[in-house]
């Protein structure tokens, strides 16, 4: 039965295989043109995909490039309207902003860069809290740098052929005649004033780089705390504690190098003036910056990195947005509301005591020095406590507002287009540039109801405006200098690549405001503080011609309520 059945299993067997086999033969023809047809669509399709993403991203480049063209002419024929400005406070406001712009842009640029350089090599892997640890140092660094090269270029460490050829025009004039003397004393005054152009500029451009090595650090500390708000403000107050010691550690290392010699020569005076100065505006940068990060994090709910930055594909809410530009009012008008408010107090309890005026007035005059008759003076000591304390808290609220404004309008404009990378940036500089209205924060400031201290508010306003100018047209360019180090030129990583693009750049811009824009801030900021002083010595003037009367009066009144 076996050998009947399986001959008979194998032909159908075979029978069913052939025609299987023929039926994949006549079938195979068409699937293959099938196959080749979707595979044909499917080509055209990718190459239609690249084709348009290669056309978007030609499209973005060449509105990028034509954005920044724009912006550049119109932002430097602006500047030749401002100042020549017929009004003088606008020249010199004017003068400064762009001053404080080419330094910030400067200063972020080269810590950017270096810092890059720092991630790739070092940091890039590594457990943050390691990370916060070499920041720090980083920090610190910087901080020791800034006190050394000031010290030096300043004259009181060591000597450069400024410092000498001031020292000996000055020992040279006590021996020779009357009219050598006075061209001694001409030429020690021409190389101080290069000592000081120079301190100055090196005092400014490593102050805020100091400045964003301390803002990295401390956000790297921001960014290892646990993500809840109470943490994040709270990083804020730490880093101006952490500030603080380190400003009184080195204002006692000043102090004991100063009284090496047992006197304080304008030289080391000088010295102590800029790192003061300088110091102040560490403070300012890195706890408004910490404390809008906070901010940030309570309105939007994620907290940014620490150059700013949000997530990749956020887009923030137009509520947000509003929230934030109310952030940076309340921030600008909070400085001037409580000194408005203090000055309301401070009459309503003289009117009340009429019978302390002729004391105060007359201690006033004649305890005070001209160039201290008033805490609201330009002429203050950077070094006095009680100005150094009132000068943090207006400067931080001036910085906060600028930062405020800032990221809201980088909120606003990725909310509402579809735009990112060097486009965004360069329209946010745009706008934040047109946004910096000098003029009607100097109109206020020569309004007759806002008297010096009001003043010196909305100027630090100002000022933080110049800086916030200068920010925002950093990160355009760093994100060009970022496109170009992508391309590996040359071989090298593209950190390295970058820090070289940023010394480059840093090397064309900082002469040119050296020699010729930073000498002309100097000097209106000299013409300023002479005008300022003879307005407070006819104060004091006036002031000792009314106290007799106003002693007079006051002995009546006086006389009056005792009968």
């Amino acid at each position: 039965l076996t050998l009947k059945i399986l001959p008979a299993a194998m032909l159908v067997f075979l029978r069913r295989s052939f025609f299987l086999i023929s039926l994949l033969v006549l079938l195979h023809p068409i699937a293959a043109s099938l196959t080749e047809h979707d595979d044909l669509q499917a080509a055209e399709f990718v190459e239609i995909s690249q084709v348009e993403v290669q056309e978007q991203v030609q499209r973005s480049e060449n509105m990028c490039i034509s954005m920044m063209l724009l912006g550049c002419m119109t932002f430097m024929m602006s500047n030749f309207y401002l100042v020549n400005h017929h009004d003088e406070d606008i020249r010199r406001i004017s003068w400064e902003v762009i001053s404080s712009t080419v330094s910030i842009f400067s200063a972020v640029l080269l810590f950017q860069a270096c810092n890059k350089v720092l991630e790739y090599y070092v940091l890039e892997g590594m457990w943050i809290w390691y990370q916060l640890l070499v920041d720090m140092a980083h920090m610190l660094l910087w901080f020791v740098a800034l006190q050394v090269v000031l010290a030096y270029l300043s004259g009181a460490m060591g000597e450069h052929i400024e410092v000498s050829s001031t020292r000996n025009s000055l020992n040279s004039a006590s021996a020779a005649t009357p009219i050598r003397r006075m061209a001694r004393v001409d030429s020690a005054n021409m190389h101080m004033e290069a000592v000081k152009i120079n301190t100055v500029c090196w005092a400014t451009l490593l102050g805020h780089v100091t400045g964003f090595a301390a803002i990295n650090a401390w956000g790297t500390l921001q960014q290892a705390a646990p993500r809840i708000l109470p943490c994040s403000f709270l990083v804020p107050a730490l880093a101006f504690a952490g500030i603080f010691c380190i400003y009184q550690a080195t204002e006692k290392l000043r102090k004991k190098w100063t009284d090496m010699d047992g006197e304080e020569d304008e030289f080391e005076k000088l010295w102590a003036e800029e790192v003061a100065e300088t110091e102040d505006d560490v403070m300012s940068l890195a706890v408004s910056f910490l404390l809008v990060q906070a901010l940030r994090f309570l309105i939007s709910g994620h907290l940014p990195d620490t150059e700013g930055n949000d997530p990749p594909g956020l887009k923030q809410s137009n509520l947000s947005c509003e929230l934030l530009f109310l952030a940076a009012l309340a921030f600008g008008c909070f400085d001037v509301v409580q000194i408005s408010v203090r000055k309301c107090f401070e009459s309503g309890s003289n009117g009340q005591e009429d019978g302390d005026v002729a004391d105060r007035v007359a201690g006033d005059v004649e305890a005070t020095p001209a160039s201290q008759t008033s805490r609201r003076s330009h002429s203050f000591n950077p070094l006095d406590k009680e100005h150094r304390w009132s000068t943090w808290g207006r400067d931080i609220f001036a910085m906060s507002t600028a930062w405020c404004l800032h990221f809201a309008v980088d909120w606003c404009l990725s909310a509402n287009l579809n735009w990112d990378g060097a486009l965004l940036a360069v329209l946010c500089a745009l706008v934040v540039t047109f946004l910096a209205t000098i003029f009607v924060l100097d109109k206020l400031a020569d309004m007759d109801f806002t008297d010096d201290e009001v003043d010196s508010s909305l100027r630090a306003l100002i000022q933080s405006l110049g800086i916030l100018i200068g920010f925002s047209w950093e990160r355009s360019f760093d994100e060009a200098v970022g496109g170009l180090a992508e391309g590996h030129v040359l071989g090298l990583p593209p950190p390295v690549l970058t820090l070289l693009l940023a010394l480059g750049l840093a090397g064309a811009v900082m002469p040119a405001w050296k020699w010729y824009i930073l000498p002309v801030v100097e000097s209106q900021k000299e013409e300023t503080h002479k005008r300022h002083e003879e307005h407070i010595q006819a104060a004091v003037s006036s002031n000792e011609l009314k106290l007799p009367l106003l002693k007079e009066e006051t002995h009546e009144r006086h006389e009056e309520h005792i009968q």
